[in-house]
């Protein structure tokens, strides 16, 4: 009896030493360090860093000031100059102004900014990095690629795809015959259609994956937010890729594409699984009177206009959208405790919607909306972000927050943030402004900004570095691009250009 009692004690020991290690392993596991995207450092400010991949979106992805608009190497150190002060601008108002950044208002925009940048990742992570292309299928891409397609469409509702489509597989059917018995619209339209490796649209896809005849009906083809399409070929012209240039673009161009479209299809797949067994249920009631609330601001505002903070923030245009989202703010307040949904067990009020709305705007799946659709596309766009909150607390359980890219991404706003608010800090205890005119502007910068940033270069001499290699292997290009990116809460890639400095001579800090 004795010896049994020995014998379940070890076991026990045995059992529990062994759930203390797969726990450990577990733990392990889920705290696993997320892996880290390999950056080139260009230049180290104090406990701040500018990579070579930072630099260049900042040089290209917004509009430069005419004083550095070139790829000469003058111009090159007007930009690095410029960058290396928006650091040390940042670095001067964290030590002077440290309740800046503590503004609920800033923590919830560069929140908004980490957490999209962490479900980009994520999208890179989990699907771009399984992509493995079909070798038959980008042949056969690079060969359609250089056509451009006359076609004629007409849209269709849902409810007639099935009857359509057994319309189009008698081969009987004419397209005229199919317009006048199934389109929306009394129009038919022509245009032409051409590769474009930054979009998936599903027309593009079809063409561009499939080989098809002139005179061939394709379709009907499913359009988020718009029904069905319907199409007839009528003829294409082709461009050849003739130079090496000219066929090296086209591969990696063809690539990019395809390895575009098979990601998102794996991240679809992902995103089921996040959202299995999650179902929404609206307060209708409060939906209507939220909803009804919010379409004034969404007519009066433009797309880009949507990231009022920004505007806020770099002192720009703040009448487009401050005083509707005030006067939101106001007309919700006797609803903030209302129950507005309902999902995975959770209850939202308007008051929880109203938070998450600071670190996540909504974004419309169709860019053109009319009064009477905008309840609906309203309901589309909350459930889209209720999605985007699910995803984030996957990305969050990944690691990814601790991501260097990531973390890259909200460094580079808040010191943006801090820096424009340090500068105006600055002009304002000398009385005067950053005025909008080109000329005006660069008089202030000249005499005033100039010397200040200076002052500072002077101070951090000794915390400055710059890896001088790498900063000759650049090249800029001299086209004017603001960059965008589509169907995200935040669609502009960059802060503005800092204009903090002229001065194009690198004569502090020291060689990295």
């Amino acid at each position: 009896m004795f010896m049994e009692k020995v014998l379940l004690k070890r076991k026990l020991i045995i059992a529990f030493a062994f759930v203390g290690v797969f726990s450990l392993l577990l733990l392990l596991l889920f705290y696993r360090k997320p892996v880290q995207l390999e950056e080139v450092i260009l230049a180290k400010v104090a406990d701040r860093d500018i990579s070579v991949a930072e630099f260049i979106r900042r040089a290209e992805y917004t509009i430069r000031p005419r004083y550095c608009k070139g790829n000469y190497n003058v111009h090159k150190k007007i930009i690095l100059n410029s960058l290396i002060a928006e650091k040390l601008l940042a670095i001067e108002t964290e030590k002077n102004d440290p309740d800046v950044i503590e503004n609920e208002r800033i923590l919830n925009y560069l929140k908004g900014r980490k957490e999209q940048a962490m479900r980009q990742y994520m999208y890179y992570d989990v699907a771009v990095k399984k992509v493995k292309l079909d070798s038959s299928l980008v042949r056969r891409t690079f060969r359609l690629a250089g056509r451009r397609y006359r076609i004629k469409y007409f849209f269709v509702d849902d409810s007639a795809v099935g009857s359509l489509k057994k319309d189009i597989a008698t081969g009987k059917a004419s397209f005229d015959s199919l317009f006048q018995k199934y389109s929306t619209s009394k129009a038919m339209y022509k245009d032409s259609l051409f590769f474009y490796p930054f979009t998936q649209d599903p027309v593009a896809k079809y063409f561009y994956t499939t080989s098809v005849k002139k005179g061939e009906i394709v379709g009907p083809i499913k359009i988020d937010g718009s029904g069905s399409v319907v199409i007839m070929v009528e003829g294409w012209r082709e461009r050849l890729a003739i130079t090496d240039t000219d066929r090296l673009k086209r591969q990696e161009d063809v690539q990019k594409w395809l390895t575009d479209i098979k990601a998102a299809q794996i991240y679809e797949g992902f995103v089921k699984d996040i959202m299995k067994g999650k179902s929404v249920h609206f307060n209708s009631e409060v939906f209507r009177r939220v909803g009804k609330l919010l379409m004034p601001v969404y007519f009066r505002m433009k797309r880009v206009e949507g990231e009022l903070f920004l505007n806020a923030t770099f002192g720009k245009n703040v009448e487009i959208g401050d005083t509707l989202l005030l006067h939101f703010k106001d007309k919700i307040a006797d609803l903030r405790n209302e129950i507005f949904f309902n999902v995975d067990g959770k209850e939202w009020t308007v008051g929880d919607f109203e938070k998450e709305l600071q670190r996540h705007p909504l974004v419309f799946r169709k860019k053109s909306i009319s009064p009477q659709e905008f309840p609906e596309q309203f309901k589309l766009a909350v459930v889209d972000m209720i999605r985007d909150y699910y995803l984030t607390k996957e990305a969050y359980r990944r690691g990814y927050d601790r991501v260097n890219v990531v973390k890259r991404v909200e460094d580079m706003w808040r010191d943006a943030i801090l820096a424009e608010y340090g500068i105006r800090k600055y002009l304002r205890g000398k009385g005067i402004g950053l005025p909008e005119k080109y000329e005006e502007r660069y008089k202030i910068i000249e005499t005033y900004i100039n010397p200040y940033v200076d002052s500072l270069q002077k101070k951090y001499d000794s915390e400055i570095s710059v890896n001088l290699d790498e900063f000759e292997k650049i090249k800029l290009t001299r086209i004017d691009m603001f960059v965008l990116q589509f169907n995200v809460p935040f669609p502009v890639v960059v802060p503005p250009f800092p204009e903090v400095t002229t001065d194009y001579r690198l004569d502090y800090g020291r060689k990295m």
